[in-house]
Order: C-alpha cells, then sequence, then structure tokens
C-alpha cells in the first residue's frame, strides 16, 4: 500500500491561501505570513501581502484594523498598515481580554444589523397598510345638493366646500331675469387646476331653502351647457353643514336668519342691488 504523497506549498501559495485558524491570535496569524513573505523570491509586492492577510483574518479582526486606520485598512499606505497591525499585535499580548472586547463588538454590530432589519420590516409593513387600496374600491358618485328657490324658479343646488364663494351659471341668470351685476370677483380654480374668472357678481339675490330666505351675493361664471348653482364653503359653514361622502348624507345644525350673509366677493363698486322678494318654500327638502 503506498502511502499518501504529502504536497508542499510554495512561500506565494502560502500566502495567496492564507487563512487564519479559529483559535490562532492575531500575533501567530501575521507572524506565520510575514515569515511566508519574507522567503518570496522575487519578493511579493507588499500590497498583495496585506490584501491577502486582511481577507483571510477573523471578521472580528477586519473590524479592529479598520477602526484602528479609521477607515478602509486597505485604502492605507504600507507605513499605516504596519502601525495598525503593530499596534494590534502588541495588544494581543493580554489575548484573552483583547479576543474577548473583539467577540463584544462583533455581537454588538450583529444586533445592531439585526435589529436594522427588524425596523425595515416593520416600516415596509406600515407603509404598506398607509398605501394599501382596496382592488374593488369605487369611488361615490353621490353629490351633495339641496333644493333652492330663487324668483318663483326651483334648482337643485351643489354643496361644494371647495369654492369659496357661490356660483351662478350665466345661463341661469339670464333666465332669472335678475338685475345687472357689477364687474369683479376673484379666480375659481378648477378641478383640472385651470382658472376661469367670473363674468362679475350679482349681489342680494333672495335665496330661500330649508324654509329660510337669505340674502346672498353669486359670482355669475360661463359655464358648457346649463350648468348647475353652487353654494360654497362660506355659506356652508354659516348653515352648519356636515358633509359625509362616504355615507352619503348632508346635514345641516342650525337654520339661516333673514339677512345677507358673509363673506363678499370683491367688486370694483360696493353699490347693493335688491333683487326681489321674500320667497315662501318650506317644503324644500335636502337630497
Amino acid at each position: 500500500m503506498s502511502s499518501p504523497v504529502l504536497v508542499t506549498l510554495s512561500h506565494e501559495e502560502l500566502i495567496f491561501t492564507f487563512k487564519q485558524g479559529d483559535e490562532e491570535s492575531f500575533k501567530d496569524a501575521w507572524s506565520r505570513i510575514f515569515d511566508s513573505y519574507g522567503k518570496t523570491k522575487p519578493k511579493m509586492t507588499l500590497s498583495l501581502l496585506l490584501s491577502n492577510f486582511y481577507f483571510g483574518l477573523i471578521l472580528r479582526y477586519r473590524y479592529a484594523l479598520d477602526a484602528v486606520v479609521g477607515g478602509d485598512f486597505l485604502h492605507c499606505n504600507g507605513d499605516q498598515a504596519f502601525n495598525a497591525i503593530k499596534k494590534l499585535v502588541a495588544s494581543s499580548s493580554s489575548a484573552n481580554k483583547f479576543d474577548s472586547s473583539l467577540a463584544s463588538i462583533h455581537d454588538r454590530l450583529n444586533t445592531l444589523e439585526t435589529n436594522i432589519s427588524c425596523l425595515k420590516e416593520g416600516y415596509n409593513q406600515i407603509r404598506e397598510y398607509y398605501d394599501y387600496v382596496p382592488v374593488n374600491f369605487e369611488p361615490s358618485m353621490w353629490v351633495p345638493t339641496i333644493k333652492v328657490a330663487i324668483c318663483d324658479e326651483t334648482f337643485h343646488a351643489r354643496c361644494d366646500i371647495m369654492s369659496e364663494f357661490c356660483l351662478m351659471p350665466e345661463s341661469i341668470y339670464e333666465s332669472l331675469k335678475l338685475w345687472g351685476f357689477t364687474e369683479g370677483g376673484e379666480g375659481i380654480t378648477l378641478a383640472d387646476n385651470s382658472v376661469i374668472f367670473p363674468k362679475g357678481i350679482v349681489e342680494g339675490v333672495f335665496t330661500t331653502f330649508l324654509g329660510r330666505t337669505v340674502s346672498t351675493d353669486y359670482l355669475v361664471i360661463e359655464c358648457v351647457g346649463t350648468g348647475q348653482i353652487t353654494l360654497g364653503r362660506s355659506l356652508l359653514k354659516l348653515l352648519g353643514a356636515t358633509i359625509d361622502v362616504g355615507k352619503g348624507t348632508l346635514n345641516f345644525t342650525s337654520s339661516p336668519r333673514c339677512g345677507h350673509l358673509f363673506p363678499k366677493p370683491k367688486s370694483k363698486r360696493g353699490r347693493r342691488k335688491v333683487l326681489g322678494n321674500q320667497i315662501n318654500a318650506s317644503s324644500l327638502d335636502v337630497t
């Protein structure tokens, strides 16, 4: 029976295959690879020695070398690298204490990495919860409206909290044969972010709803088609309106008193015009 053949590695191969033993101290590991380095012919470059030594070390010693140089050990010049190695070799005189400290640092780094991973997973779960949109979700097509009466004519007026002032389409204004309007009024931003400017302001229009009549100012606007009267945010607030789009409900907690409703839209002239008589419409309802 033939005896096993022993393979002898060259000094260069010992450096290229260097790996620190589990029980080998930092000092012994450095002595072993540096001894092989001294016997290489021609002399191996210092960068090859340091890179093979660094990657062959146990992870905690790589952390220690990076900490000593204050950055990436492999980016240091030769003098800085040797000084860092000498400091760790000198510290290895109290090997058990030093190894214990490095092991503690390594464990803490692993704990931090685990905690960061858990935090990231928790954040992603919260993000998914708030970003979730039901697949079968459909927006409500309900539009809050209320019946109003102006000059013996009944209309279904929209309740729109996005509009500051009450709006009246020009076609409805002309059909009611109201007194002429004054020039002015602020620009109105639409859902597509476009801005339209009113034709003017019709002041003191007696409007009846919920059994009460109030004097209200309207911005007269040009609409495509017939259009619809809109009751703005200021009026709805004074009425104590509560709109629940999800449930499709519109409630009022207070009734308007007879009189002019503020704030008024801006106009170039402050002249008031009386535009009709009060109308008894106690049968008007909310839809």
